[in-house]
């Protein structure tokens, strides 16, 4: 099977159907969508969206978060995470930028700390000439 390229990726999007249930762990390029029932982690290089009618019982790694039904597990979003009117969370949230809209349950932590790049701990030597 030949690798998809950056343009590719982009427009890819997996997605469980509302009325599927899947066991296991999905680990995909380009975005996610999950409108069924997944028991399971998510590892995702782009956008994780949990419709209204979904569920996710496992944690979820992905650039950038979007839930409209429940998670049971920590999210891990490298952008931002987006709780939208009636969805419910259950677990720990990792992301630069968080949304709450009223109406939506979270039931966790939150941590909302940008990685700073390493600090200079001292100048290099300058060379003698």
């Amino acid at each position: 099977m030949a690798k998809a390229n950056n343009n590719d990726v982009q427009h890819m999007l997996t997605i469980i159907g509302q009325g599927t249930t899947l066991t296991g762990d999905i680990k995909a390029e380009g975005d996610t969508r999950i409108d069924g029932e997944l028991a399971g982690t998510i590892n995702c290089s782009g956008r994780v969206v949990v419709g209204e009618g979904g569920t996710v019982k496992g944690d979820v790694s992905c650039a950038s978060c979007e839930i409209m039904g429940t998670v049971e597990g920590k999210i891990v979003a490298k952008d931002k995470t987006v709780l939208r009117n009636k969805s419910k969370l259950l677990g720990d949230i990792k992301t630069d930028t968080l949304t709450i809209e009223p109406g939506a349950s979270f039931s966790g932590q939150c941590d909302m700390k940008k990685e700073k790049p390493a600090a200079v701990v001292g100048k290099p030597a300058e060379k003698k000439a």
